[in-house]
């Protein structure tokens, strides 16, 4: 009995994060398992220069808190509402702005939404012409990582009140945050060359009893901040 590869890409357009799934399929002579290999749109910074240009805003200060999580896809027709068919799973935390470095954030206390995980699918059947067989699981994003709530951070951000009620600062650009520990600066981002080469090839996730090799194309980069003290990064912000 043949098994089948699948291929889903999952594109999230500016801010508000609106899912397309374009499936392909491939023979896969595994019978046991089905890959999946994951392939997202988003705009990388490679620079310091190209980081501060494309934000609105530019803070310093602490999260303080989670609040919850909402769907960042919204129906395309009316952005008011979620999107029915696709899931892209925003964590919401409250961040306390010490320090404005660039733009006019609307309080000292904003609502930072970051991308965490999204809702894939896949089809399990056998041949092209059997009936769908489609199948959901949640899907944690490699480009993930969870704040420290009470440490320092730099972000960098824009802003977005299209939707009525959800008042959010989003990440301007991947990556958006730096860490600030011991007055010392740590660019947070999964896609420092380095840290790819440590992740696993894929990861396997039980999907209704049927094992799922799930992979993410990743593009890498190299760690353009380094360790320098937070005045320094301030200095080269401000010029």
């Amino acid at each position: 009995m043949m098994k089948y590869k699948y291929t889903i890409i999952i594109v999230s357009l500016c801010l508000i994060a609106f899912g397309i799934g374009i499936f392909s399929r491939q023979q896969k002579t595994d019978n046991s398992s089905y890959k999946q290999v994951i392939h997202s749109d988003y705009d990388v910074a490679y620079n310091l220069e190209q980081l501060k240009e494309v934000s609105d805003i530019i803070v310093k200060g602490k999260y303080v808190e989670f609040i919850d999580t909402w769907n960042m896809s919204r129906d395309p027709i009316n952005i008011q509402k979620e999107d029915s068919e696709y899931y892209i799973e925003g964590k919401n935390y409250r961040f306390q702005i010490e320090e404005v470095i660039k733009g006019n954030p609307e309080s000292d206390s904003i609502i930072v939404s970051i991308e965490s995980a999204t809702r894939n699918s896949i089809d399990f059947r056998e041949n092209d012409n059997d009936q769908p067989d489609i199948h959901h699981y949640m899907y944690t994003n490699p480009r993930f990582i969870e704040p420290d709530i009470g440490n320092e951070y730099v972000l960098f951000l824009d802003y977005n009140n299209s939707i009525e009620n959800f008042d959010y600062y989003y990440g301007a650009i991947e990556p958006f945050s730096i860490k600030i520990e011991n007055n010392k600066t740590i660019l947070q981002s999964n896609l420092i060359t380095d840290k790819i080469r440590k992740q696993k090839e894929s990861t396997a996730i039980n999907v209704d009893g049927v094992e799922v090799n799930v992979k993410e194309e990743l593009v890498p980069l190299d760690d353009f901040i380094g360790e320098m003290d937070y005045d320094q990064l301030k200095n080269m912000l401000f010029n």
